[in-house]
Order: structure tokens, then C-alpha cells, then sequence
């Protein structure tokens, strides 16, 4: 905030908007990240790819037999899975309609180091599974958690611990 201050003064108006602008991007880029309890060390960090955003498409299959599950007190509020055959993620929202979105966020690694990672978003509302198709590495590993996350101010209300597959 003390830099537009002094951009304000020592700059023209125009320039004073823009980086006003910059600042408030950089903000939601860095809210739009995913969550610390998604999160893992990134060593090697240059070599992963931009994080990779999905919105899930309606399927009426599922794939994938062990699947995470973020639980809220006893209920279930959403279901990330994992299906080899095609690299697919498959995510249902079970969880009351509060605005959120059920999201599978996915890690991948190559030899043990962060290779991509991002999230499958689904906003087809609770009782709905969404599809997104993606195209892993084959032998890499893929870490997928379930979460809530709210597309409307980007922010992630709880995440379920990782299982691990291959791909």
C-alpha cells in the first residue's frame, strides 16, 4: 500500500491506475493458490508448469475405486477420483448447497519432484459428478485430495488428506 502511495505522488494519474491494477492482480493471483493443506514442498519448483484450472464437465460414470473424501463433522461435502484408464478425475459434491464447489486437486511427480499440479473444479452443484480429462505421465505419481473451494472470492474452505496413485 506505502508503493501506490508513493507511486500516487511521484507519478502521473495514469500510471498511479496501472499499478494500482498490478497490485490488485498479484493479490488474486496469490489468493487463487491451493490451500496449505494441498500443498507440499516444492523443491525443483522451476521446472513445474503454470497451476493447471479445470471446470468439470457432467458425466453420469464414474471412474476409480478408492477415492478421498473431505469430511465436515460426520457428513461427506465432497469426492475427488482418480481413474488410470485415461487419466481421468472424476469429483461429486455431497455437501449441503452452500456455494461451494467440490475440487479435486491434484499433484503430479516425476522421479520423486513436483511436475504439474491443479484442480478440477466442479460447479455442477451437490449430487452432480464432473469430469476432467488429463493426460499424466505414464509410471508418474499423481497425489489427489478432495476440497471445497469457493470460485466466487477464491477461497478454499478444507481439504481431505492425499491418496496416491500411479498413472
Amino acid at each position: 500500500m506505502r508503493n501506490l502511495l508513493v507511486a500516487l505522488r511521484s507519478r502521473g494519474r495514469l500510471q498511479a491506475v496501472v499499478s494500482a491494477v498490478v497490485v490488485v492482480l498479484g493479490s488474486v493471483l496469490v489468493a487463487a493458490a491451493p490451500p496449505a493443506s494441498a500443498s507440499s514442498s516444492q523443491s525443483g519448483a522451476a521446472s513445474v508448469s503454470p497451476y493447471e484450472w479445470n471446470i468439470a464437465k457432467s458425466t453420469r460414470t464414474i471412474g476409480g475405486r478408492v477415492c478421498p473424501t473431505f469430511v465436515v463433522g460426520s457428513r461427506p461435502r465432497a469426492i475427488a477420483c482418480f481413474k488410470r484408464d485415461g487419466d481421468k478425475l472424476y469429483v461429486m459434491d455431497t455437501g449441503p448447497a452452500d456455494g461451494l464447489s467440490a475440487t479435486g486437486v491434484w499433484k503430479n511427480y516425476v522421479g520423486g519432484k513436483l511436475h504439474r499440479q491443479g484442480a478440477c473444479v466442479n460447479k455442477l452443484g451437490t449430487g452432480h459428478w464432473g469430469l476432467c480429462d488429463k493426460n499424466f505421465k505414464e509410471g508418474s505419481t499423481i497425489r489427489l485430495y478432495a476440497c471445497n473451494y469457493n470460485s466466487g472470492n477464491n477461497t478454499w474452505h478444507g481439504c481431505s488428506k492425499s491418496l496416491k496413485f500411479k498413472a
